[in-house]
């Protein structure tokens, strides 16, 4: 008992570590590309969030740490990951459709701008980021190991916790960003770190240029549909967008269920 406790202390202590390593490495690279805001003079057009500064020290970030860890990116797709592709855009689209008859909001059809594909590549640079971080490095000295599930659990509520300082976050987006890390674990494992950043960066997409909902409370100023809502509660997830709603849990809970009974996924 002792000497479990002790390993399962030394993995919450090497995941922390990791994290504040990955944290400084991020921010040098931040500092590194600042200078290039001179030459960016279109930042202010998609909100801070989605300067060009944050998207390119994300992207040398994620290139960087792949290159030096030596982490695998890509294997060969195959059905179950056309799959889960596919599914991780229409899951969001479906529980927004869900969201709207029960809370009476309306989806409206806006616009189609070029702006959308600067957007999708933001959130592809930032799913990669995160990705990278919570899955890849959190994981990578467990993925062959007894204490995986250990590692999965820490890994998901520290990805959860990144998100503490969103707009509306509380206990529900917890647990479904909780939940959402726990899916996304299981989809690393069983594709790759190309396959779940896609998958992260279309739940992302799925739900704000494309529904123009909220992601993780953060709204986009541009998107293809217009959705909106009365008042915020449970149902529509409020300022937090559908990551904050019920209905959200309880899809998400019933896909993952779904997941760890299925014989053609598992933890290797």
């Amino acid at each position: 008992m002792i000497y479990k406790l002790k390993v399962l202390t030394s993995i919450l202590v090497a995941q922390i570590t990791n994290l504040i390593i990955c944290i400084c490495i991020y921010f040098l690279c931040y500092i590194v590309t600042l200078p290039a805001s001179n030459f960016f003079k279109f930042d202010l057009k998609y909100g801070a969030e989605f300067s060009a500064i944050s998207l390119l020290s994300s992207i040398i970030f994620c290139l960087a740490t792949i290159y030096f860890l030596k982490l695998k990116f890509y294997k060969k797709l195959n059905r179950i990951d056309y799959y889960i592709i596919v599914f991780s855009l229409l899951i969001p689209i479906f529980i927004t459709f869900i969201i709207s008859l029960i809370d009476r909001s309306s989806i409206k059809y806006n616009y189609f701008s070029l702006e959308i594909f600067y957007l999708f590549i933001s959130f592809l640079a930032f799913a990669l980021l995160e990705e990278v971080v919570f899955r890849s490095v959190l994981l990578k000295d467990f993925k062959d190991n007894n204490y995986l599930n250990f590692a999965i659990f820490l890994s998901s509520i520290f990805f959860s916790l990144s998100h503490i300082g969103n707009n509306s976050f509380g206990v529900i987006p917890f647990l479904i960003i909780f939940l959402s890390g726990l899916i996304l674990a299981l989809i690393y494992i069983n594709t790759s770190l190309f396959t779940v950043s896609i998958v992260h960066a279309l739940w992302n997409s799925g739900s704000s240029i494309i529904i123009g909902g909220n992601v993780s409370g953060l709204k986009v100023r541009y998107s293809i549909f217009n959705y909106s809502y009365g008042n915020n509660n449970i149902i529509n997830g409020g300022n937090f967008g559908i990551e904050g709603s019920m209905v959200t849990l309880i899809i998400l809970s019933a896909i993952y269920l779904f997941m760890i009974y299925n014989k053609k996924l598992k933890y290797k």
